[in-house]
């Protein structure tokens, strides 16, 4: 199977009206709210879409596809630490072409910081628009070290 950033965010149902910012959608507006955690990320982390309830991101979406598995393991945890470093969405669905992988934002990048690992968007049904707000995916948080950057640094 293909995976598409598109296609993932339609399958999980995260394209809910006015809480999801693409970035390849021009004519889109950004509220005020969310428009310094929207340019960060776009600029900082180039990801492709961010799932925001009110002012505040929740999943950042981004699509990778490099050359080698060696290549794609060093771009995913250079984009998780930048991520964990950047400190807004708890959530980052990186989509490469053949698996979906759901990152924690509030694991620090020294931990295993990978939630799901997915090759089949059945198996990301734990991380679908609906089970993230009905809270599901607590039990794969439990135990978990979770800090943002400013509460691993202090």
């Amino acid at each position: 199977m293909s995976f598409t950033v598109d296609a993932v965010i339609d399958e999980l149902g995260y394209r809910q009206s006015g809480d999801l910012l693409n970035r390849d959608l021009a004519d889109q507006t950004v509220e005020p709210s969310r428009r310094q955690a929207w340019r960060e990320a776009t600029e900082r982390l180039k990801i492709n879409a961010a799932f925001f309830q009110g002012g505040v991101p929740l999943v950042y979406f981004r699509g990778l596809r490099l050359p080698s598995d060696a290549d794609v393991e060093a771009a995913i945890e250079q984009l998780h630490r930048q991520s964990w470093n950047h400190g807004r969405a708890p959530f980052l669905v990186v989509v490469l072409p053949d698996e979906v992988r759901v990152l924690d934002n509030r694991t620090a990048p020294f931990d295993d910081f990978t939630l799901l690992r997915a090759t089949t968007i059945d198996a990301l049904a734990d991380f679908s628009y609906g089970s993230l707000m009905r809270g599901q995916l607590t039990s794969r948080l439990e135990g978990r070290r979770r800090l943002t950057v400013v509460g691993q640094l202090r």
